[in-house]
């Protein structure tokens, strides 16, 4: 399993992103752990999400930050004819079983 690694941006404070099996030199954020945050939403008219809350620790002086990433999880609405293919990322019903899709891409925004 390879590590996610962060840095903090010395200027602006956020945290930026890389992936390594061992941490590039000046990254020094590690993920810990990513929690389901919060209820479900309606986003579009046939999709919901759900934020999570994603920790990060310091690997040399172990301070612990936290962050919430929007939309981390999404699911069909229970508003969604049944038996229809709903894009998980727009939200476009697909047609029944997924008709209207371009071979495994959505028709709207080609998302799969």
């Amino acid at each position: 399993m390879a590590l996610v690694y962060y840095a903090r941006d010395p200027h602006s404070g956020s945290i930026g992103i890389g992936a390594s099996q061992t941490p590039p030199a000046g990254y020094v954020w590690v993920e810990e752990s990513t929690e389901p945050h919060g209820d479900w939403y309606s986003v579009f008219r046939y999709l919901e999400c759900r934020d999570a809350v994603r920790t990060y620790r310091h690997l040399i002086t172990g301070e612990r930050v936290q962050r919430v990433i929007k939309r981390y999880d999404s699911r069909p609405s229970a508003l969604a004819p049944e038996g229809h293919d709903i894009c998980v990322y727009c939200g476009t019903d697909n047609g029944p079983n997924g008709e209207l899709r371009y071979g495994f891409d959505c028709a709207c925004c080609g998302g799969n």
